[in-house]
């Protein structure tokens, strides 16, 4: 199963499923990081600037307790990497 959560979820999963794997994606940069945040839209600018100040606990917390993190430069590239460490790390799962 693959879930795209936040990194209190992925801990709560983890406390729940101490099997799973949590992987963390992590922007090149700060100044893309703000970029895309408000390229999404429909964010007001103290919205983006509360997101951004969230972001340092989510690194260290991404840093401390997941198994992996990739740095999203490229989306394709990205995935492929996700993708591969998922078939690498399914083998060792325990059955369901």
């Amino acid at each position: 199963m693959l879930l795209n959560i936040d990194t209190q979820g992925g801990l709560a999963i983890k406390k729940i499923f101490p099997h799973a794997k949590l992987i963390g994606l992590l922007p090149p940069s700060r100044k893309e990081q703000e970029r895309r945040l408000r390229q999404r839209g429909g964010l007001t600018k103290a919205e983006v600037q509360t997101r951004l100040a969230e972001t340092k606990k989510e690194r260290e917390c991404l840093f401390r307790f997941y198994d992996i993190r990739f740095i999203n430069r490229d989306l394709e590239s990205t995935i492929k990497k996700i993708k591969n460490f998922i078939l690498r790390h399914k083998r060792k799962l325990p059955p369901s």
